[in-house]
């Protein structure tokens, strides 16, 4: 074995060691692996050979680095048999390429290919005693000028092979064109003995699947109408394993998919996944429609939005498409929220269904419900006593009477109560705040109202009777405690 890289001094006798394990090893060093050659040659000549034992591989000093140019892991030639093997070290045909996912890869190094020119392909190339040339093929064109590219398959004799095949860049595959114009393209007959068209007629009149453009008889309708047909009236059944139905149609029209007996024009039944029916569409909107065409029917959508729909935003709606009185009716946005674009929410259970532990819930301008928590500890804090001052001065809040403008409120009838803007002026706490008529709304990508920054609400709205029990006890507390006093100073007067 090599003994590595040595520099012999002037006048230095050549042992018969030295010859061997220096020079005549050493046509190209070996060495340990990379580091031991970078430790030997320090100062490396551009065309050194370097032969590396951990990796197997073989190395040349290009001028400024050390450059693998075979590696016997990766690429093991089988003279004996003829045979080369790219990733191991028995291959078993000519070429072997052997790798987790292996990838044989033609890169065309022409900048500028032109329309229908060869970019790479793959020729089969016959010896016969009777004729010699390439007889197959697969060939990877030039489709238009952008560099995309087609593959054409051809077939014949040697010498002689023409296309027989090809699969466009945009998927279209043509058999006896090369230039096909739908998914599949036949130029040809493909032939089936049984008329004008493409029919399979299964005993006589059992079932019938037609495919014809003129067709024979008007049974099975006109132009290119395409015709599954079983004239005895039995149901239509279709299997994917031979043995289990998947859809069936019964003589009824009913449509069954997992099951065999509808009882519904569309019956569907799975006890395998959760999500039973999918509609998807790549379009702004994928929605499904419910059309009454009785009097006073309604056409709604239940809509999932997209991009740019009027539904973005992945938001779920359900939309009247009723002309002229249609529109959306309610969405629930990405985030959650529910909103009710026309008329109010009206939940009678939820009236009926009473509790003394009721809660107080508030509306804001912009039309967002809230769960008041304004009772407990837990979300206070800087807790004072009531000072008797402010208690006091709800005692100058001015009483009224008045008829509301409410749109729910009958116009005769009256109501007690306080004015907002004069609780606001005696206590800016006692009454809640929304925007000025001139807001500027900031609006959502459906055209809802965003809820307005604290900073906005600047306008009174409304008083918070629930505020003002607070001040009331203090008040009574302290009149009870004035009723103490002058009761005992009385029942000591009376003593006396």
């Amino acid at each position: 074995m090599g003994s590595g890289f040595k520099t012999f001094a002037a006048a230095e006798v050549l042992t018969a060691a030295n010859v061997n394990n220096y020079l005549m090893e050493q046509s190209v060093m070996s060495f340990a692996d990379a580091t031991a050659r970078d430790a030997a040659v320090t100062s490396p000549e551009e065309g050194m050979t370097a032969y590396l034992q951990d990796a197997n591989s073989v190395t040349v000093y290009s001028g400024s680095a050390w450059v693998t140019i075979a590696d016997l892991d990766v690429l093991v030639v089988d003279s004996a048999n003829g045979r080369v093997g790219i990733g191991t070290a028995t291959p078993q045909v000519e070429v072997e390429v052997s790798n987790e996912s292996p990838v044989l890869r033609l890169t065309d190094t022409d900048t500028t290919l032109s329309d229908n020119e060869l970019s790479s392909g793959i020729e089969f190339y016959s010896s016969d005693t009777s004729a010699q040339g390439v007889a197959a093929y697969v060939h990877a064109d030039g489709d238009g000028a952008t560099g995309d590219l087609q593959l054409r398959f051809g077939t014949g004799t040697p010498g002689g092979a023409s296309d027989r095949m090809t699969i466009d860049a945009s998927g279209k595959v043509g058999i006896g064109t090369d230039a096909p114009s739908q998914e599949l393209d036949v130029v040809g007959s493909i032939v089936i003995p049984v008329g004008n068209g493409v029919m399979f007629d299964r005993s006589g009149t059992d079932l019938d699947v037609l495919f014809k453009e003129t067709p024979t008889s008007t049974t099975y309708g006109t132009g290119d109408d395409v015709v599954l047909r079983n004239p005895n009236g039995a149901n239509i059944r279709f299997q994917t394993d031979g043995t289990n139905d998947r859809m069936t149609i019964t003589e009824a029209g009913k449509v069954g998919i997992g099951i065999t007996n509808p009882d519904r024009p569309l019956h569907v039944s799975t006890s395998s996944t959760v999500e039973v029916v999918r509609f998807e569409s790549s379009d702004d909107e994928c929605g499904l429609s419910m059309k009454c065409t009785s009097t006073n029917g309604r056409d709604y959508w239940l809509v999932s939005g997209g991009t740019g729909g009027g539904f973005a935003g992945g938001n779920f709606g359900i939309y009247d498409s009723t002309p002229s009185t249609g529109g959306v009716r309610f969405v629930v946005t990405s985030a959650g929220n529910i909103v009710v674009n026309t008329g109010t929410i009206q939940s009678v259970g939820t009236f009926n269904n009473t509790t003394a532990a009721s809660a107080n819930m508030h509306v804001s301008s912009a039309g967002f419900f809230y769960r008041s928590t304004a009772s407990s500890i837990r979300y206070k804090t800087d807790v004072e006593t009531l000072e008797d001052s402010y208690a006091d001065a709800i005692l100058g809040l001015r009483p009224v009477w008045y008829r509301s403008l409410g749109k729910a409120d009958p116009d005769e009838w009256g109501y007690w109560g306080f004015i907002a803007e004069e609780v606001a002026a005696i206590d800016p706490r006692l009454v809640t705040y929304g925007v000025a008529d001139d807001y500027e709304w900031e609006l959502d990508e459906n055209g809802q109202k965003i809820e307005p920054p604290a900073s906005a609400l600047t306008v009174p709205e409304g008083v918070q009777y629930d505020r003002l029990v607070p001040h009331l006890v203090n008040l009574v507390a302290r009149q009870r405690d004035q009723i103490g006093d002058l009761t005992a100073r009385i029942e000591t007067l009376e003593a006396a």
